[in-house]
């Protein structure tokens, strides 16, 4: 990965120079130096907002010593806006760098105006383009909102696969995978595989939570014991508990929104992780669960076969397959080794995104967007 970033470093040139023509001696470049203002949801419990991953880094900059600025909590679109312009505006001598989570649709708008913003007030503007709906909703609006994503100064993704696809556009990205930090999630040795499965997501169609009832209801044919916890909130949460009721299945539970701090829990008392996505990009929870020991089943969508390849790690089924799915639930509790041994390796993959091995990423991003130079 650290290969596919520019070469920062500026050539000095050979030969013998004259004192006074010499290159000034290069300043290193550390996190220290970094004044960030962040622009995401920030976490907000009372409101069931979850962390975002420009949350998440704003937090591991901090301890980096960077200076780091954060907005908004706000939730409805306009009082969304007018706050973020105007803590751009407010706190304008107080960073030099505005990094804000881009997604699609109503919130492109956001992105829009900041960047329109600290092209007026002068500040290096980066785009976490994290979602893996954003290249088509690009797409279709191509004529006008490739242009303003162009006048970033860097736009970031966390896979090939949306680089890619952003490619196709025009859009140069640079892909640095989502940071974790690994230590806050304890890997569990599972040698007896029970069916207690878990998903973690959002009930929004494009994460199919109604593939996971069905899977299940399969599952729990054969073991009657079988539970399942569905951990998350959105529009379909009422939906999904309603079919669940009609097909009378039994412990499957809906906690709806859970802290961040709480969800290591969940993870820690299951022992097999469904991913039911049709579209994804490099789903936190995922990454979540490969760090805490839990053999996975997910759909081969988007950026996912880039965690997990199939048969090494964990087992990836079509989108809307659910008897693809039930079977290879099946198959894990068939064989607790094999599936002990794709954990592992899962483990191994989840370590990649630890904090310790995208940090000269990040590090490296900063200097070119601020034209510094930085010394390893």
């Amino acid at each position: 990965m650290a290969s596919q970033m520019a070469t920062l470093v500026r050539p000095v040139p050979s030969g013998p120079a004259h004192p006074a023509t010499q290159p000034a001696p290069s300043r290193r470049f550390d996190f220290r130096q970094l004044r960030l203002m962040a622009v995401t949801n920030l976490p907000n419990p009372e409101r069931g907002i979850h962390v975002t991953q420009t949350a998440l880094l704003a937090d591991l900059l901090e301890r980096e010593g960077a200076q780091v600025l954060r907005v908004t909590r706000q939730t409805r679109f306009i009082l969304k806006t007018l706050d973020i312009l105007l803590s751009l505006w407010t706190q304008r001598q107080r960073y030099d760098v505005i990094q804000i989570q881009t997604t699609p649709y109503h919130g492109f708008a956001n992105t829009a105006a900041v960047i329109l913003a600290a092209r007026l007030l002068r500040k290096r503007v980066i785009s976490n383009y994290f979602t893996s709906a954003g290249p088509d909703f690009l797409r279709r609006h191509r004529s006008w909102a490739v242009p303003i994503l162009r006048r970033a100064d860097a736009v970031v993704v966390a896979s090939e696969y949306v680089r890619n696809r952003l490619a196709e556009l025009g859009i140069i990205a640079t892909p640095i995978p989502h940071s974790l930090q690994t230590t806050d999630w304890g890997w569990k040795t599972r040698p007896r595989l029970e069916p207690r499965l878990l998903w973690v997501r959002r009930f929004h169609p494009e994460c199919d939570p109604q593939m996971a009832i069905s899977a299940f209801a399969r599952v729990q044919k054969v073991h009657s014991q079988a539970s399942m916890v569905m951990l998350g909130d959105g529009p379909l949460l009422p939906e999904c508990r309603q079919e669940a009721m009609m097909l009378g299945l039994r412990n499957l539970l809906f906690p709806g929104f859970v802290r961040h701090e709480s969800v290591r829990d969940f993870y820690d008392q299951a022992d097999i992780f469904l991913h039911t996505s049709r579209v994804d990009n490099q789903p936190q929870s995922l990454l979540e669960a490969m760090l805490s020991g839990l053999p996975i089943v997910a759909t081969r969508v988007g950026g996912v076969p880039e965690l997990i390849e199939h048969g090494h790690s964990g087992l990836l089924v079509e989108p809307g397959d659910a008897q693809g799915m039930a079977d290879a639930v099946q198959y894990l509790l068939s064989d607790p080794l094999r599936a002990q041994e794709m954990a592992r390796r899962a483990l191994a993959r989840a370590q990649k995104f630890s904090w310790s091995e995208t940090r000269l990423l990040w590090l490296k991003l900063y200097e070119r967007v601020l034209e510094l130079r930085i010394t390893e």
